[in-house]
């Protein structure tokens, strides 16, 4: 019996080897048939022609669709941002301006694209002369205040980049320009205040263009305090009118005593509550109005102030 079992194991035994061997030959074949179809698989060129031809081609045919995009619809602001990137993505000169020029005669009051145009003027991607560059860069802030000549920003920034060109006497010229359009700006004043210092107790004192910082400061702070009292009698009027509205509407002979229609009472109500709040409004715009002035106007004491100390 043991022995018709010991033949057993041993035809099982075979049988499960012959069983692997088949599983690892399959195993094998499946691994080389795999290996081969990856291989079928074309491969993509990676020689510097061939990519540098795709990018080309692709980055022409994006900056082309969103040429487009912005054709189609000029108030895309996201499609205008991109095309813009994408211009300066080409590198070139000539495309990333006629790409700004456009974008500006859409956006003419856009701040920032006007700084950033002017700041790429200045990194002078023509390579100019130096005075050929100035000019360029000076022409793109005069184009600039056509459509921004009520923010002192862009007039503070021609004014130092005239300083920084050695264009001083042009740089005051600028400011002084800006504080007759912006009298109540206090970027604009202080800076022509502290041009005009640098001038003090030197030669250019005696010049005709001078002018005493005091006489600066002294009308700034007036043209601060003409601005508070105009704020004052502007909102005064219009709460008084509404003042006068509620009145009326309160007022006996506002209803007909005859009607007792509550429905039109209750209307009289609401607008009387709604001409009410209109004048809570108008209070609160007013003082928080009046606050910002008031901040200035005590800003421009204490830099008076200090301007006093240091020239006495």
């Amino acid at each position: 019996m043991k022995s018709e079992d010991n033949d057993k194991m041993d035809v099982l035994n075979d049988s499960d080897n012959e069983d692997k061997g088949k599983n690892k030959d399959l195993i094998e074949t499946d691994t080389e048939n795999s290996s081969s179809q990856w291989n079928k698989i074309p491969t993509v060129s990676t020689s510097s022609s061939s990519s540098k031809k795709h990018s080309s081609t692709t980055k022409l045919d994006r900056f082309q669709k969103l040429q487009a995009k912005v054709t189609n619809d000029p108030w895309d602001c996201e499609s205008w941002t991109n095309l813009l990137n994408e211009a300066q993505q080409k590198g070139n000169p000539t495309v990333i301006r006629e790409t700004y020029d456009q974008f500006l005669k859409q956006f003419p009051t856009s701040l920032e694209a006007w700084k950033e145009y002017i700041k790429w003027e200045k990194g002078n991607p023509l390579k100019l002369k130096e005075d050929l560059m100035i000019k360029r860069v000076t022409y793109a802030y005069k184009q600039a205040l056509l459509t921004l000549r009520f923010f002192p920003e862009i007039w503070y920034d021609y004014s130092i980049y005239l300083t920084e060109s050695g264009k001083t006497e042009e740089s005051i010229f600028i400011l002084k320009t800006a504080s007759e359009i912006l009298p109540n700006s206090l970027l604009i004043n202080f800076a022509l205040a502290e041009a005009h210092e640098l001038k003090l107790k030197t030669p250019a004192e005696s010049s005709p263009s001078f002018v005493n910082p005091k006489q600066i400061y002294e009308t700034l702070i007036k043209n601060l305090e003409n601005e508070i009292d105009k704020v004052d009698a502007r909102y005064n009027t219009k709460k008084t009118r509404l003042l006068a509205l509620v009145s009326t509407l309160n007022s006996p002979n506002a209803a007909d005593p005859m009607d007792n229609d509550n429905d039109e009472q209750g209307k009289q109500n609401e607008k009387i509550k709604e001409k009410e709040k209109e004048i809570k409004e108008i209070e609160k715009e007013r003082n928080e109005k009046v606050k910002e002035l008031k901040q200035r106007l005590g800003l421009a004491w204490i830099v008076f102030m200090r301007f006093s100390r240091r020239s006495e």
